[in-house]
């Protein structure tokens, strides 16, 4: 990943998480040597807006989410590399963290403006 502004280590498992400012998040297996993404999630719609915005997994590692530039969630399934939801925001901020709630219902951002929202 050219540019990347964030890795994650997953819940389960020996997975990481990468994010760019090429637009991708990557899913790294740590027992290939991490020389070859086990997976590349994307969607047309995603730009990642900050060169330190982070992504995160959700607590059972299936899913992985980003905010993009323009103020959306995105979360895919990190098992299959399709995107599940985004979902729209009424801010249009460039969305800078993602946080999932360990109890695995919410999901909370923070945007360059200072608004944190909690998504459920």
């Amino acid at each position: 990943t050219k540019s990347t502004n964030c890795v994650v280590a997953s819940p389960v498992g020996n997975l990481l998480l990468s994010s760019g400012r090429d637009n991708l998040l990557k899913i790294w297996d740590l027992r290939k040597g991490g020389t070859e993404a086990l997976l590349t999630l994307r969607d047309e719609a995603y730009r990642s807006g900050l060169n330190w915005a982070r992504a995160c997994w959700s607590p059972d590692g299936k899913y992985a989410a980003a905010g993009g530039g323009e103020g959306s969630l995105f979360i895919w399934n990190a098992e299959t590399g399709n995107l599940e939801k985004q979902l729209g925001s009424e801010s249009s901020a460039t969305i800078s963290c993602v946080a999932w709630n360990p109890n695995g219902h919410q999901i909370a951002t923070t945007d360059r403006k200072s608004k944190c929202i909690l998504w459920e």
